[in-house]
C-alpha cells in the first residue's frame, strides 16, 4: 500500500518530474475520503490523481492477475459506475463511460467499414 508514497518520494528526485508527484501520491483516495496516504476527499483530491484513480481502476479489472482471470470491459465499466461518488469522482465517472462508449462505436464502425 506504500506505492503511492515510494512513487511520489521516487519523483521527489527529479526536479522536472515535481509536478506529478500530488497525481502519482494521491492516485488511491477516495472521492468519499476513505482512501489513502491521506484520506483526502472530493475536490481536495488532485484532479490527475482522480483521473488516474479511474482508469487504474479500469486497467486493474481488465487485466489478468495471478490470484484471478480479467473482467471484461462492461463488467469494469458497471462496476466504476457502481463506485462513483464513493471511490471515484461522479463527473469524472460520467466522462469515463462517454469516452468508453464513443472508443467502442469507433472500433465497431472501423470494423464493418474494413
Amino acid at each position: 500500500m506504500r506505492h503511492t508514497e515510494d512513487g511520489a518520494q521516487i519523483l521527489s528526485r527529479a526536479p522536472f518530474l515535481h509536478k506529478y508527484i500530488p497525481a502519482v501520491r494521491h492516485h488511491h483516495e477516495w472521492f468519499n475520503g476513505d482512501g489513502y496516504p491521506d484520506g483526502l476527499s472530493g475536490d481536495d483530491i488532485p484532479r490527475f490523481a482522480a483521473i488516474i484513480s479511474v482508469a487504474d481502476a479500469f486497467d486493474a479489472m481488465t487485466s489478468v492477475r495471478p490470484y484471478r482471470a480479467s473482467r471484461s470491459q462492461e463488467e469494469a465499466v458497471r462496476e466504476i459506475i457502481s463506485c462513483a461518488g464513493t471511490q471515484f469522482d461522479p463527473l469524472l465517472v460520467n466522462v469515463f463511460v462517454r469516452i468508453v462508449k464513443r472508443i467502442k462505436t469507433s472500433v465497431v464502425q472501423a470494423f464493418i467499414r474494413n
